[in-house]
């Protein structure tokens, strides 16, 4: 399954965001590691009987500093956990379809479709699963395959849009059984 350029471009900036993470676990793992060398060379000049104060100062200096750098990597975390969260909320958000005839009247198709799940295949899977006045008949839209239906597709998928409108005949909304429909 080939990727759109669109989750391309997510990913990218997932590992750029996950990148940041990386980089800053890894100046505080050094820092823990020269943390405790600087502790290790202060216990062998202590041990040695030489003066470690400038070791034991060089020492309190590099836990301070791994100190603000982990609490600066802890609020990054929390920071991209948070937008993961605020991300995935908004793609479980209902998105609805209306039909929207010449004559000016609107009817919403109950579709009950997802933001994550609003691609063009899905939607015209659902409208073709709901009753017809003539059931052995296969519905028709021309206003599926308009450009402005797959916009307004592209715009619920890019989070800017919750509502679709498909434009339609008085013929084409007259297929539907209104009073079947859930």
């Amino acid at each position: 399954m080939r990727c759109s350029e669109e989750d391309e471009f997510t990913f990218f900036l997932e590992r750029e965001k996950m990148s940041r993470f990386e980089k800053i676990s890894a100046l505080v793992l050094g820092m823990v590691v020269v943390s405790a060398l600087t502790g290790f060379a202060g216990n062998a000049l202590t041990v040695l009987g030489m003066d470690a104060e400038n070791i034991s100062l060089a020492d309190a200096l590099t836990g301070l500093v791994t100190l603000l750098v982990a609490s600066l990597g802890w609020f990054e975390n929390r920071r991209v956990a948070q937008e993961a969260r605020q991300k995935e909320k908004r793609m479980a958000e209902p998105i609805r379809f209306f039909l929207v005839a010449t004559s000016g009247d609107r009817r919403e198709i109950p579709l009950h479709l997802r933001r994550r799940d609003c691609n063009r295949a899905e939607t015209l899977g659902r409208v073709g699963m709901k009753p017809l006045t003539d059931p052995k008949a296969r519905f028709a839209l021309a206003g599926i395959s308009s450009a402005a239906f797959l916009v307004a597709l592209n715009e619920v998928q890019d989070g800017r849009r919750s509502e679709v409108e498909i434009l339609c005949t008085e013929a084409e909304m007259a297929q539907f059984n209104w009073e079947k429909m859930e």
